[in-house]
């Protein structure tokens, strides 16, 4: 019994021992937690073409400023002009002939007024005579300037340098104030347009194309680059599409004029660029950068270039993970993991 007792005693201990042992503490994880973004550049893109149009990049539908009877059309339809130079005048002879009346009206009030200045000063004559001698001095010389003016309308001069496209007018015609005579389009800049399908429309706000080229069917064999010029907001009313704008340089000695058309072929981006908070930026050497995490589990400094909103324009691609808090105390290759915010019970 007694050694039965001291046995049952003996294996008791053991459990108490068993029980009072402390749990070993879980080893902190080696990665330290940060919170992180998804960077969107916008580097993805689909490409669509579309059929397009030439436009004049500047364009002028010029008509004289008075009535008359057209003297001379300088130019014909397809002609270079420049800058100033006269394409058009109306006959002359009755607005020459007004412009010397009003001059020789305008040199008698003259006269007149510094007669009445001189009397006035001794009182030979009213007040009221004297302001008579200003008020038609006044209307004497509108009189005159307005003869000049309209003497000087029966010139056109080509608003820019350019061709002739349209000539509407023929010598001897009879012509109205503002009706349209002839047509000047500028030789450099070209638009091209195209219309927009409007599933289309709000990614192409958010991210107008960066590449964009267009190949003329007159021209089969060459592309040209184009750039983003602007895109209207309303829509055609027979289609449902929104028209836009690109603009190219013509080529020198090109043969590519308003009115040909062809092919568009236009780069879209895929998504709408983030912008980058501040608080994920420092300084290095005098550049702005972030911790970009790489595939093995650590960060890596990267240097950035952003637009003035803030989004990425080098540095950057599609999908990188980039740390934005507490990025002063990181350093090179730290390990680290994407922070989860924990649930409450």
């Amino acid at each position: 019994m007694q050694i039965r007792s001291m046995t049952l005693l003996a294996a008791a201990s053991i459990v108490l021992v068993g029980c009072n042992k402390a749990e070993p503490w879980p080893e902190e994880p080696s990665s330290r937690p940060v919170k992180v973004m998804t960077v969107i550049v916008g580097e993805q893109s689909f490409t669509r073409q579309f059929p397009a149009t030439v436009e004049a990049g500047d364009k002028a539908s010029m008509s004289f400023r008075v009535s008359g009877r057209i003297d001379d059309i300088v130019v014909r339809s397809g002609e270079a002009v420049e800058q100033g130079q006269v394409i058009a005048t109306l006959m002359s002879d009755e607005a020459s002939l007004i412009k010397a009346q009003s001059l020789a009206m305008f040199q008698l009030a003259e006269v007149q007024f510094e007669r009445a200045k001189a009397l006035i000063k001794d009182n030979v004559i009213s007040a009221q005579s004297y302001d008579d001698s200003v008020g038609m001095y006044k209307a004497a010389q509108a009189r005159y300037d307005q003869s000049v003016t309209n003497y000087e309308y029966t010139q056109m001069v080509a608003p820019f340098d350019g061709n002739i496209s349209l000539v509407f007018a023929e010598d001897h015609q009879w012509v109205n104030a503002n009706e349209p005579v002839l047509n000047v389009q500028s030789r450099e800049l070209l638009k091209i347009e195209f219309q927009l399908p409007d599933y289309l429309l709000f990614s192409f706000q958010a991210n107008p194309p960066k590449r964009a080229q267009v190949r003329f069917d007159s021209l089969p064999d060459s592309s040209y680059p184009v750039t983003f010029l602007e895109l209207d907001t309303q829509s055609d009313l027979s289609t449902g599409s929104y028209k836009v704008t690109m603009a190219m340089q013509r080529p020198e000695g090109s043969r590519i004029y308003p009115g040909m058309s062809g092919q568009i072929e236009v780069e879209i981006p895929q998504g709408t660029p983030n912008s980058l908070p501040a608080t994920a930026l420092f300084d290095c050497d005098g550049k702005q950068c972030v911790w970009r995490l790489n595939d093995s589990g650590s960060i890596e400094q990267v240097a950035v270039t952003l637009t003035e909103s803030g989004e990425v324009e080098s540095g950057l691609a599609d999908g990188d993970q980039i740390v934005v808090t507490g990025v002063d105390s990181l350093s090179s290759d730290l390990k680290v993991r994407e922070w989860v915010k924990e649930q409450g019970i």
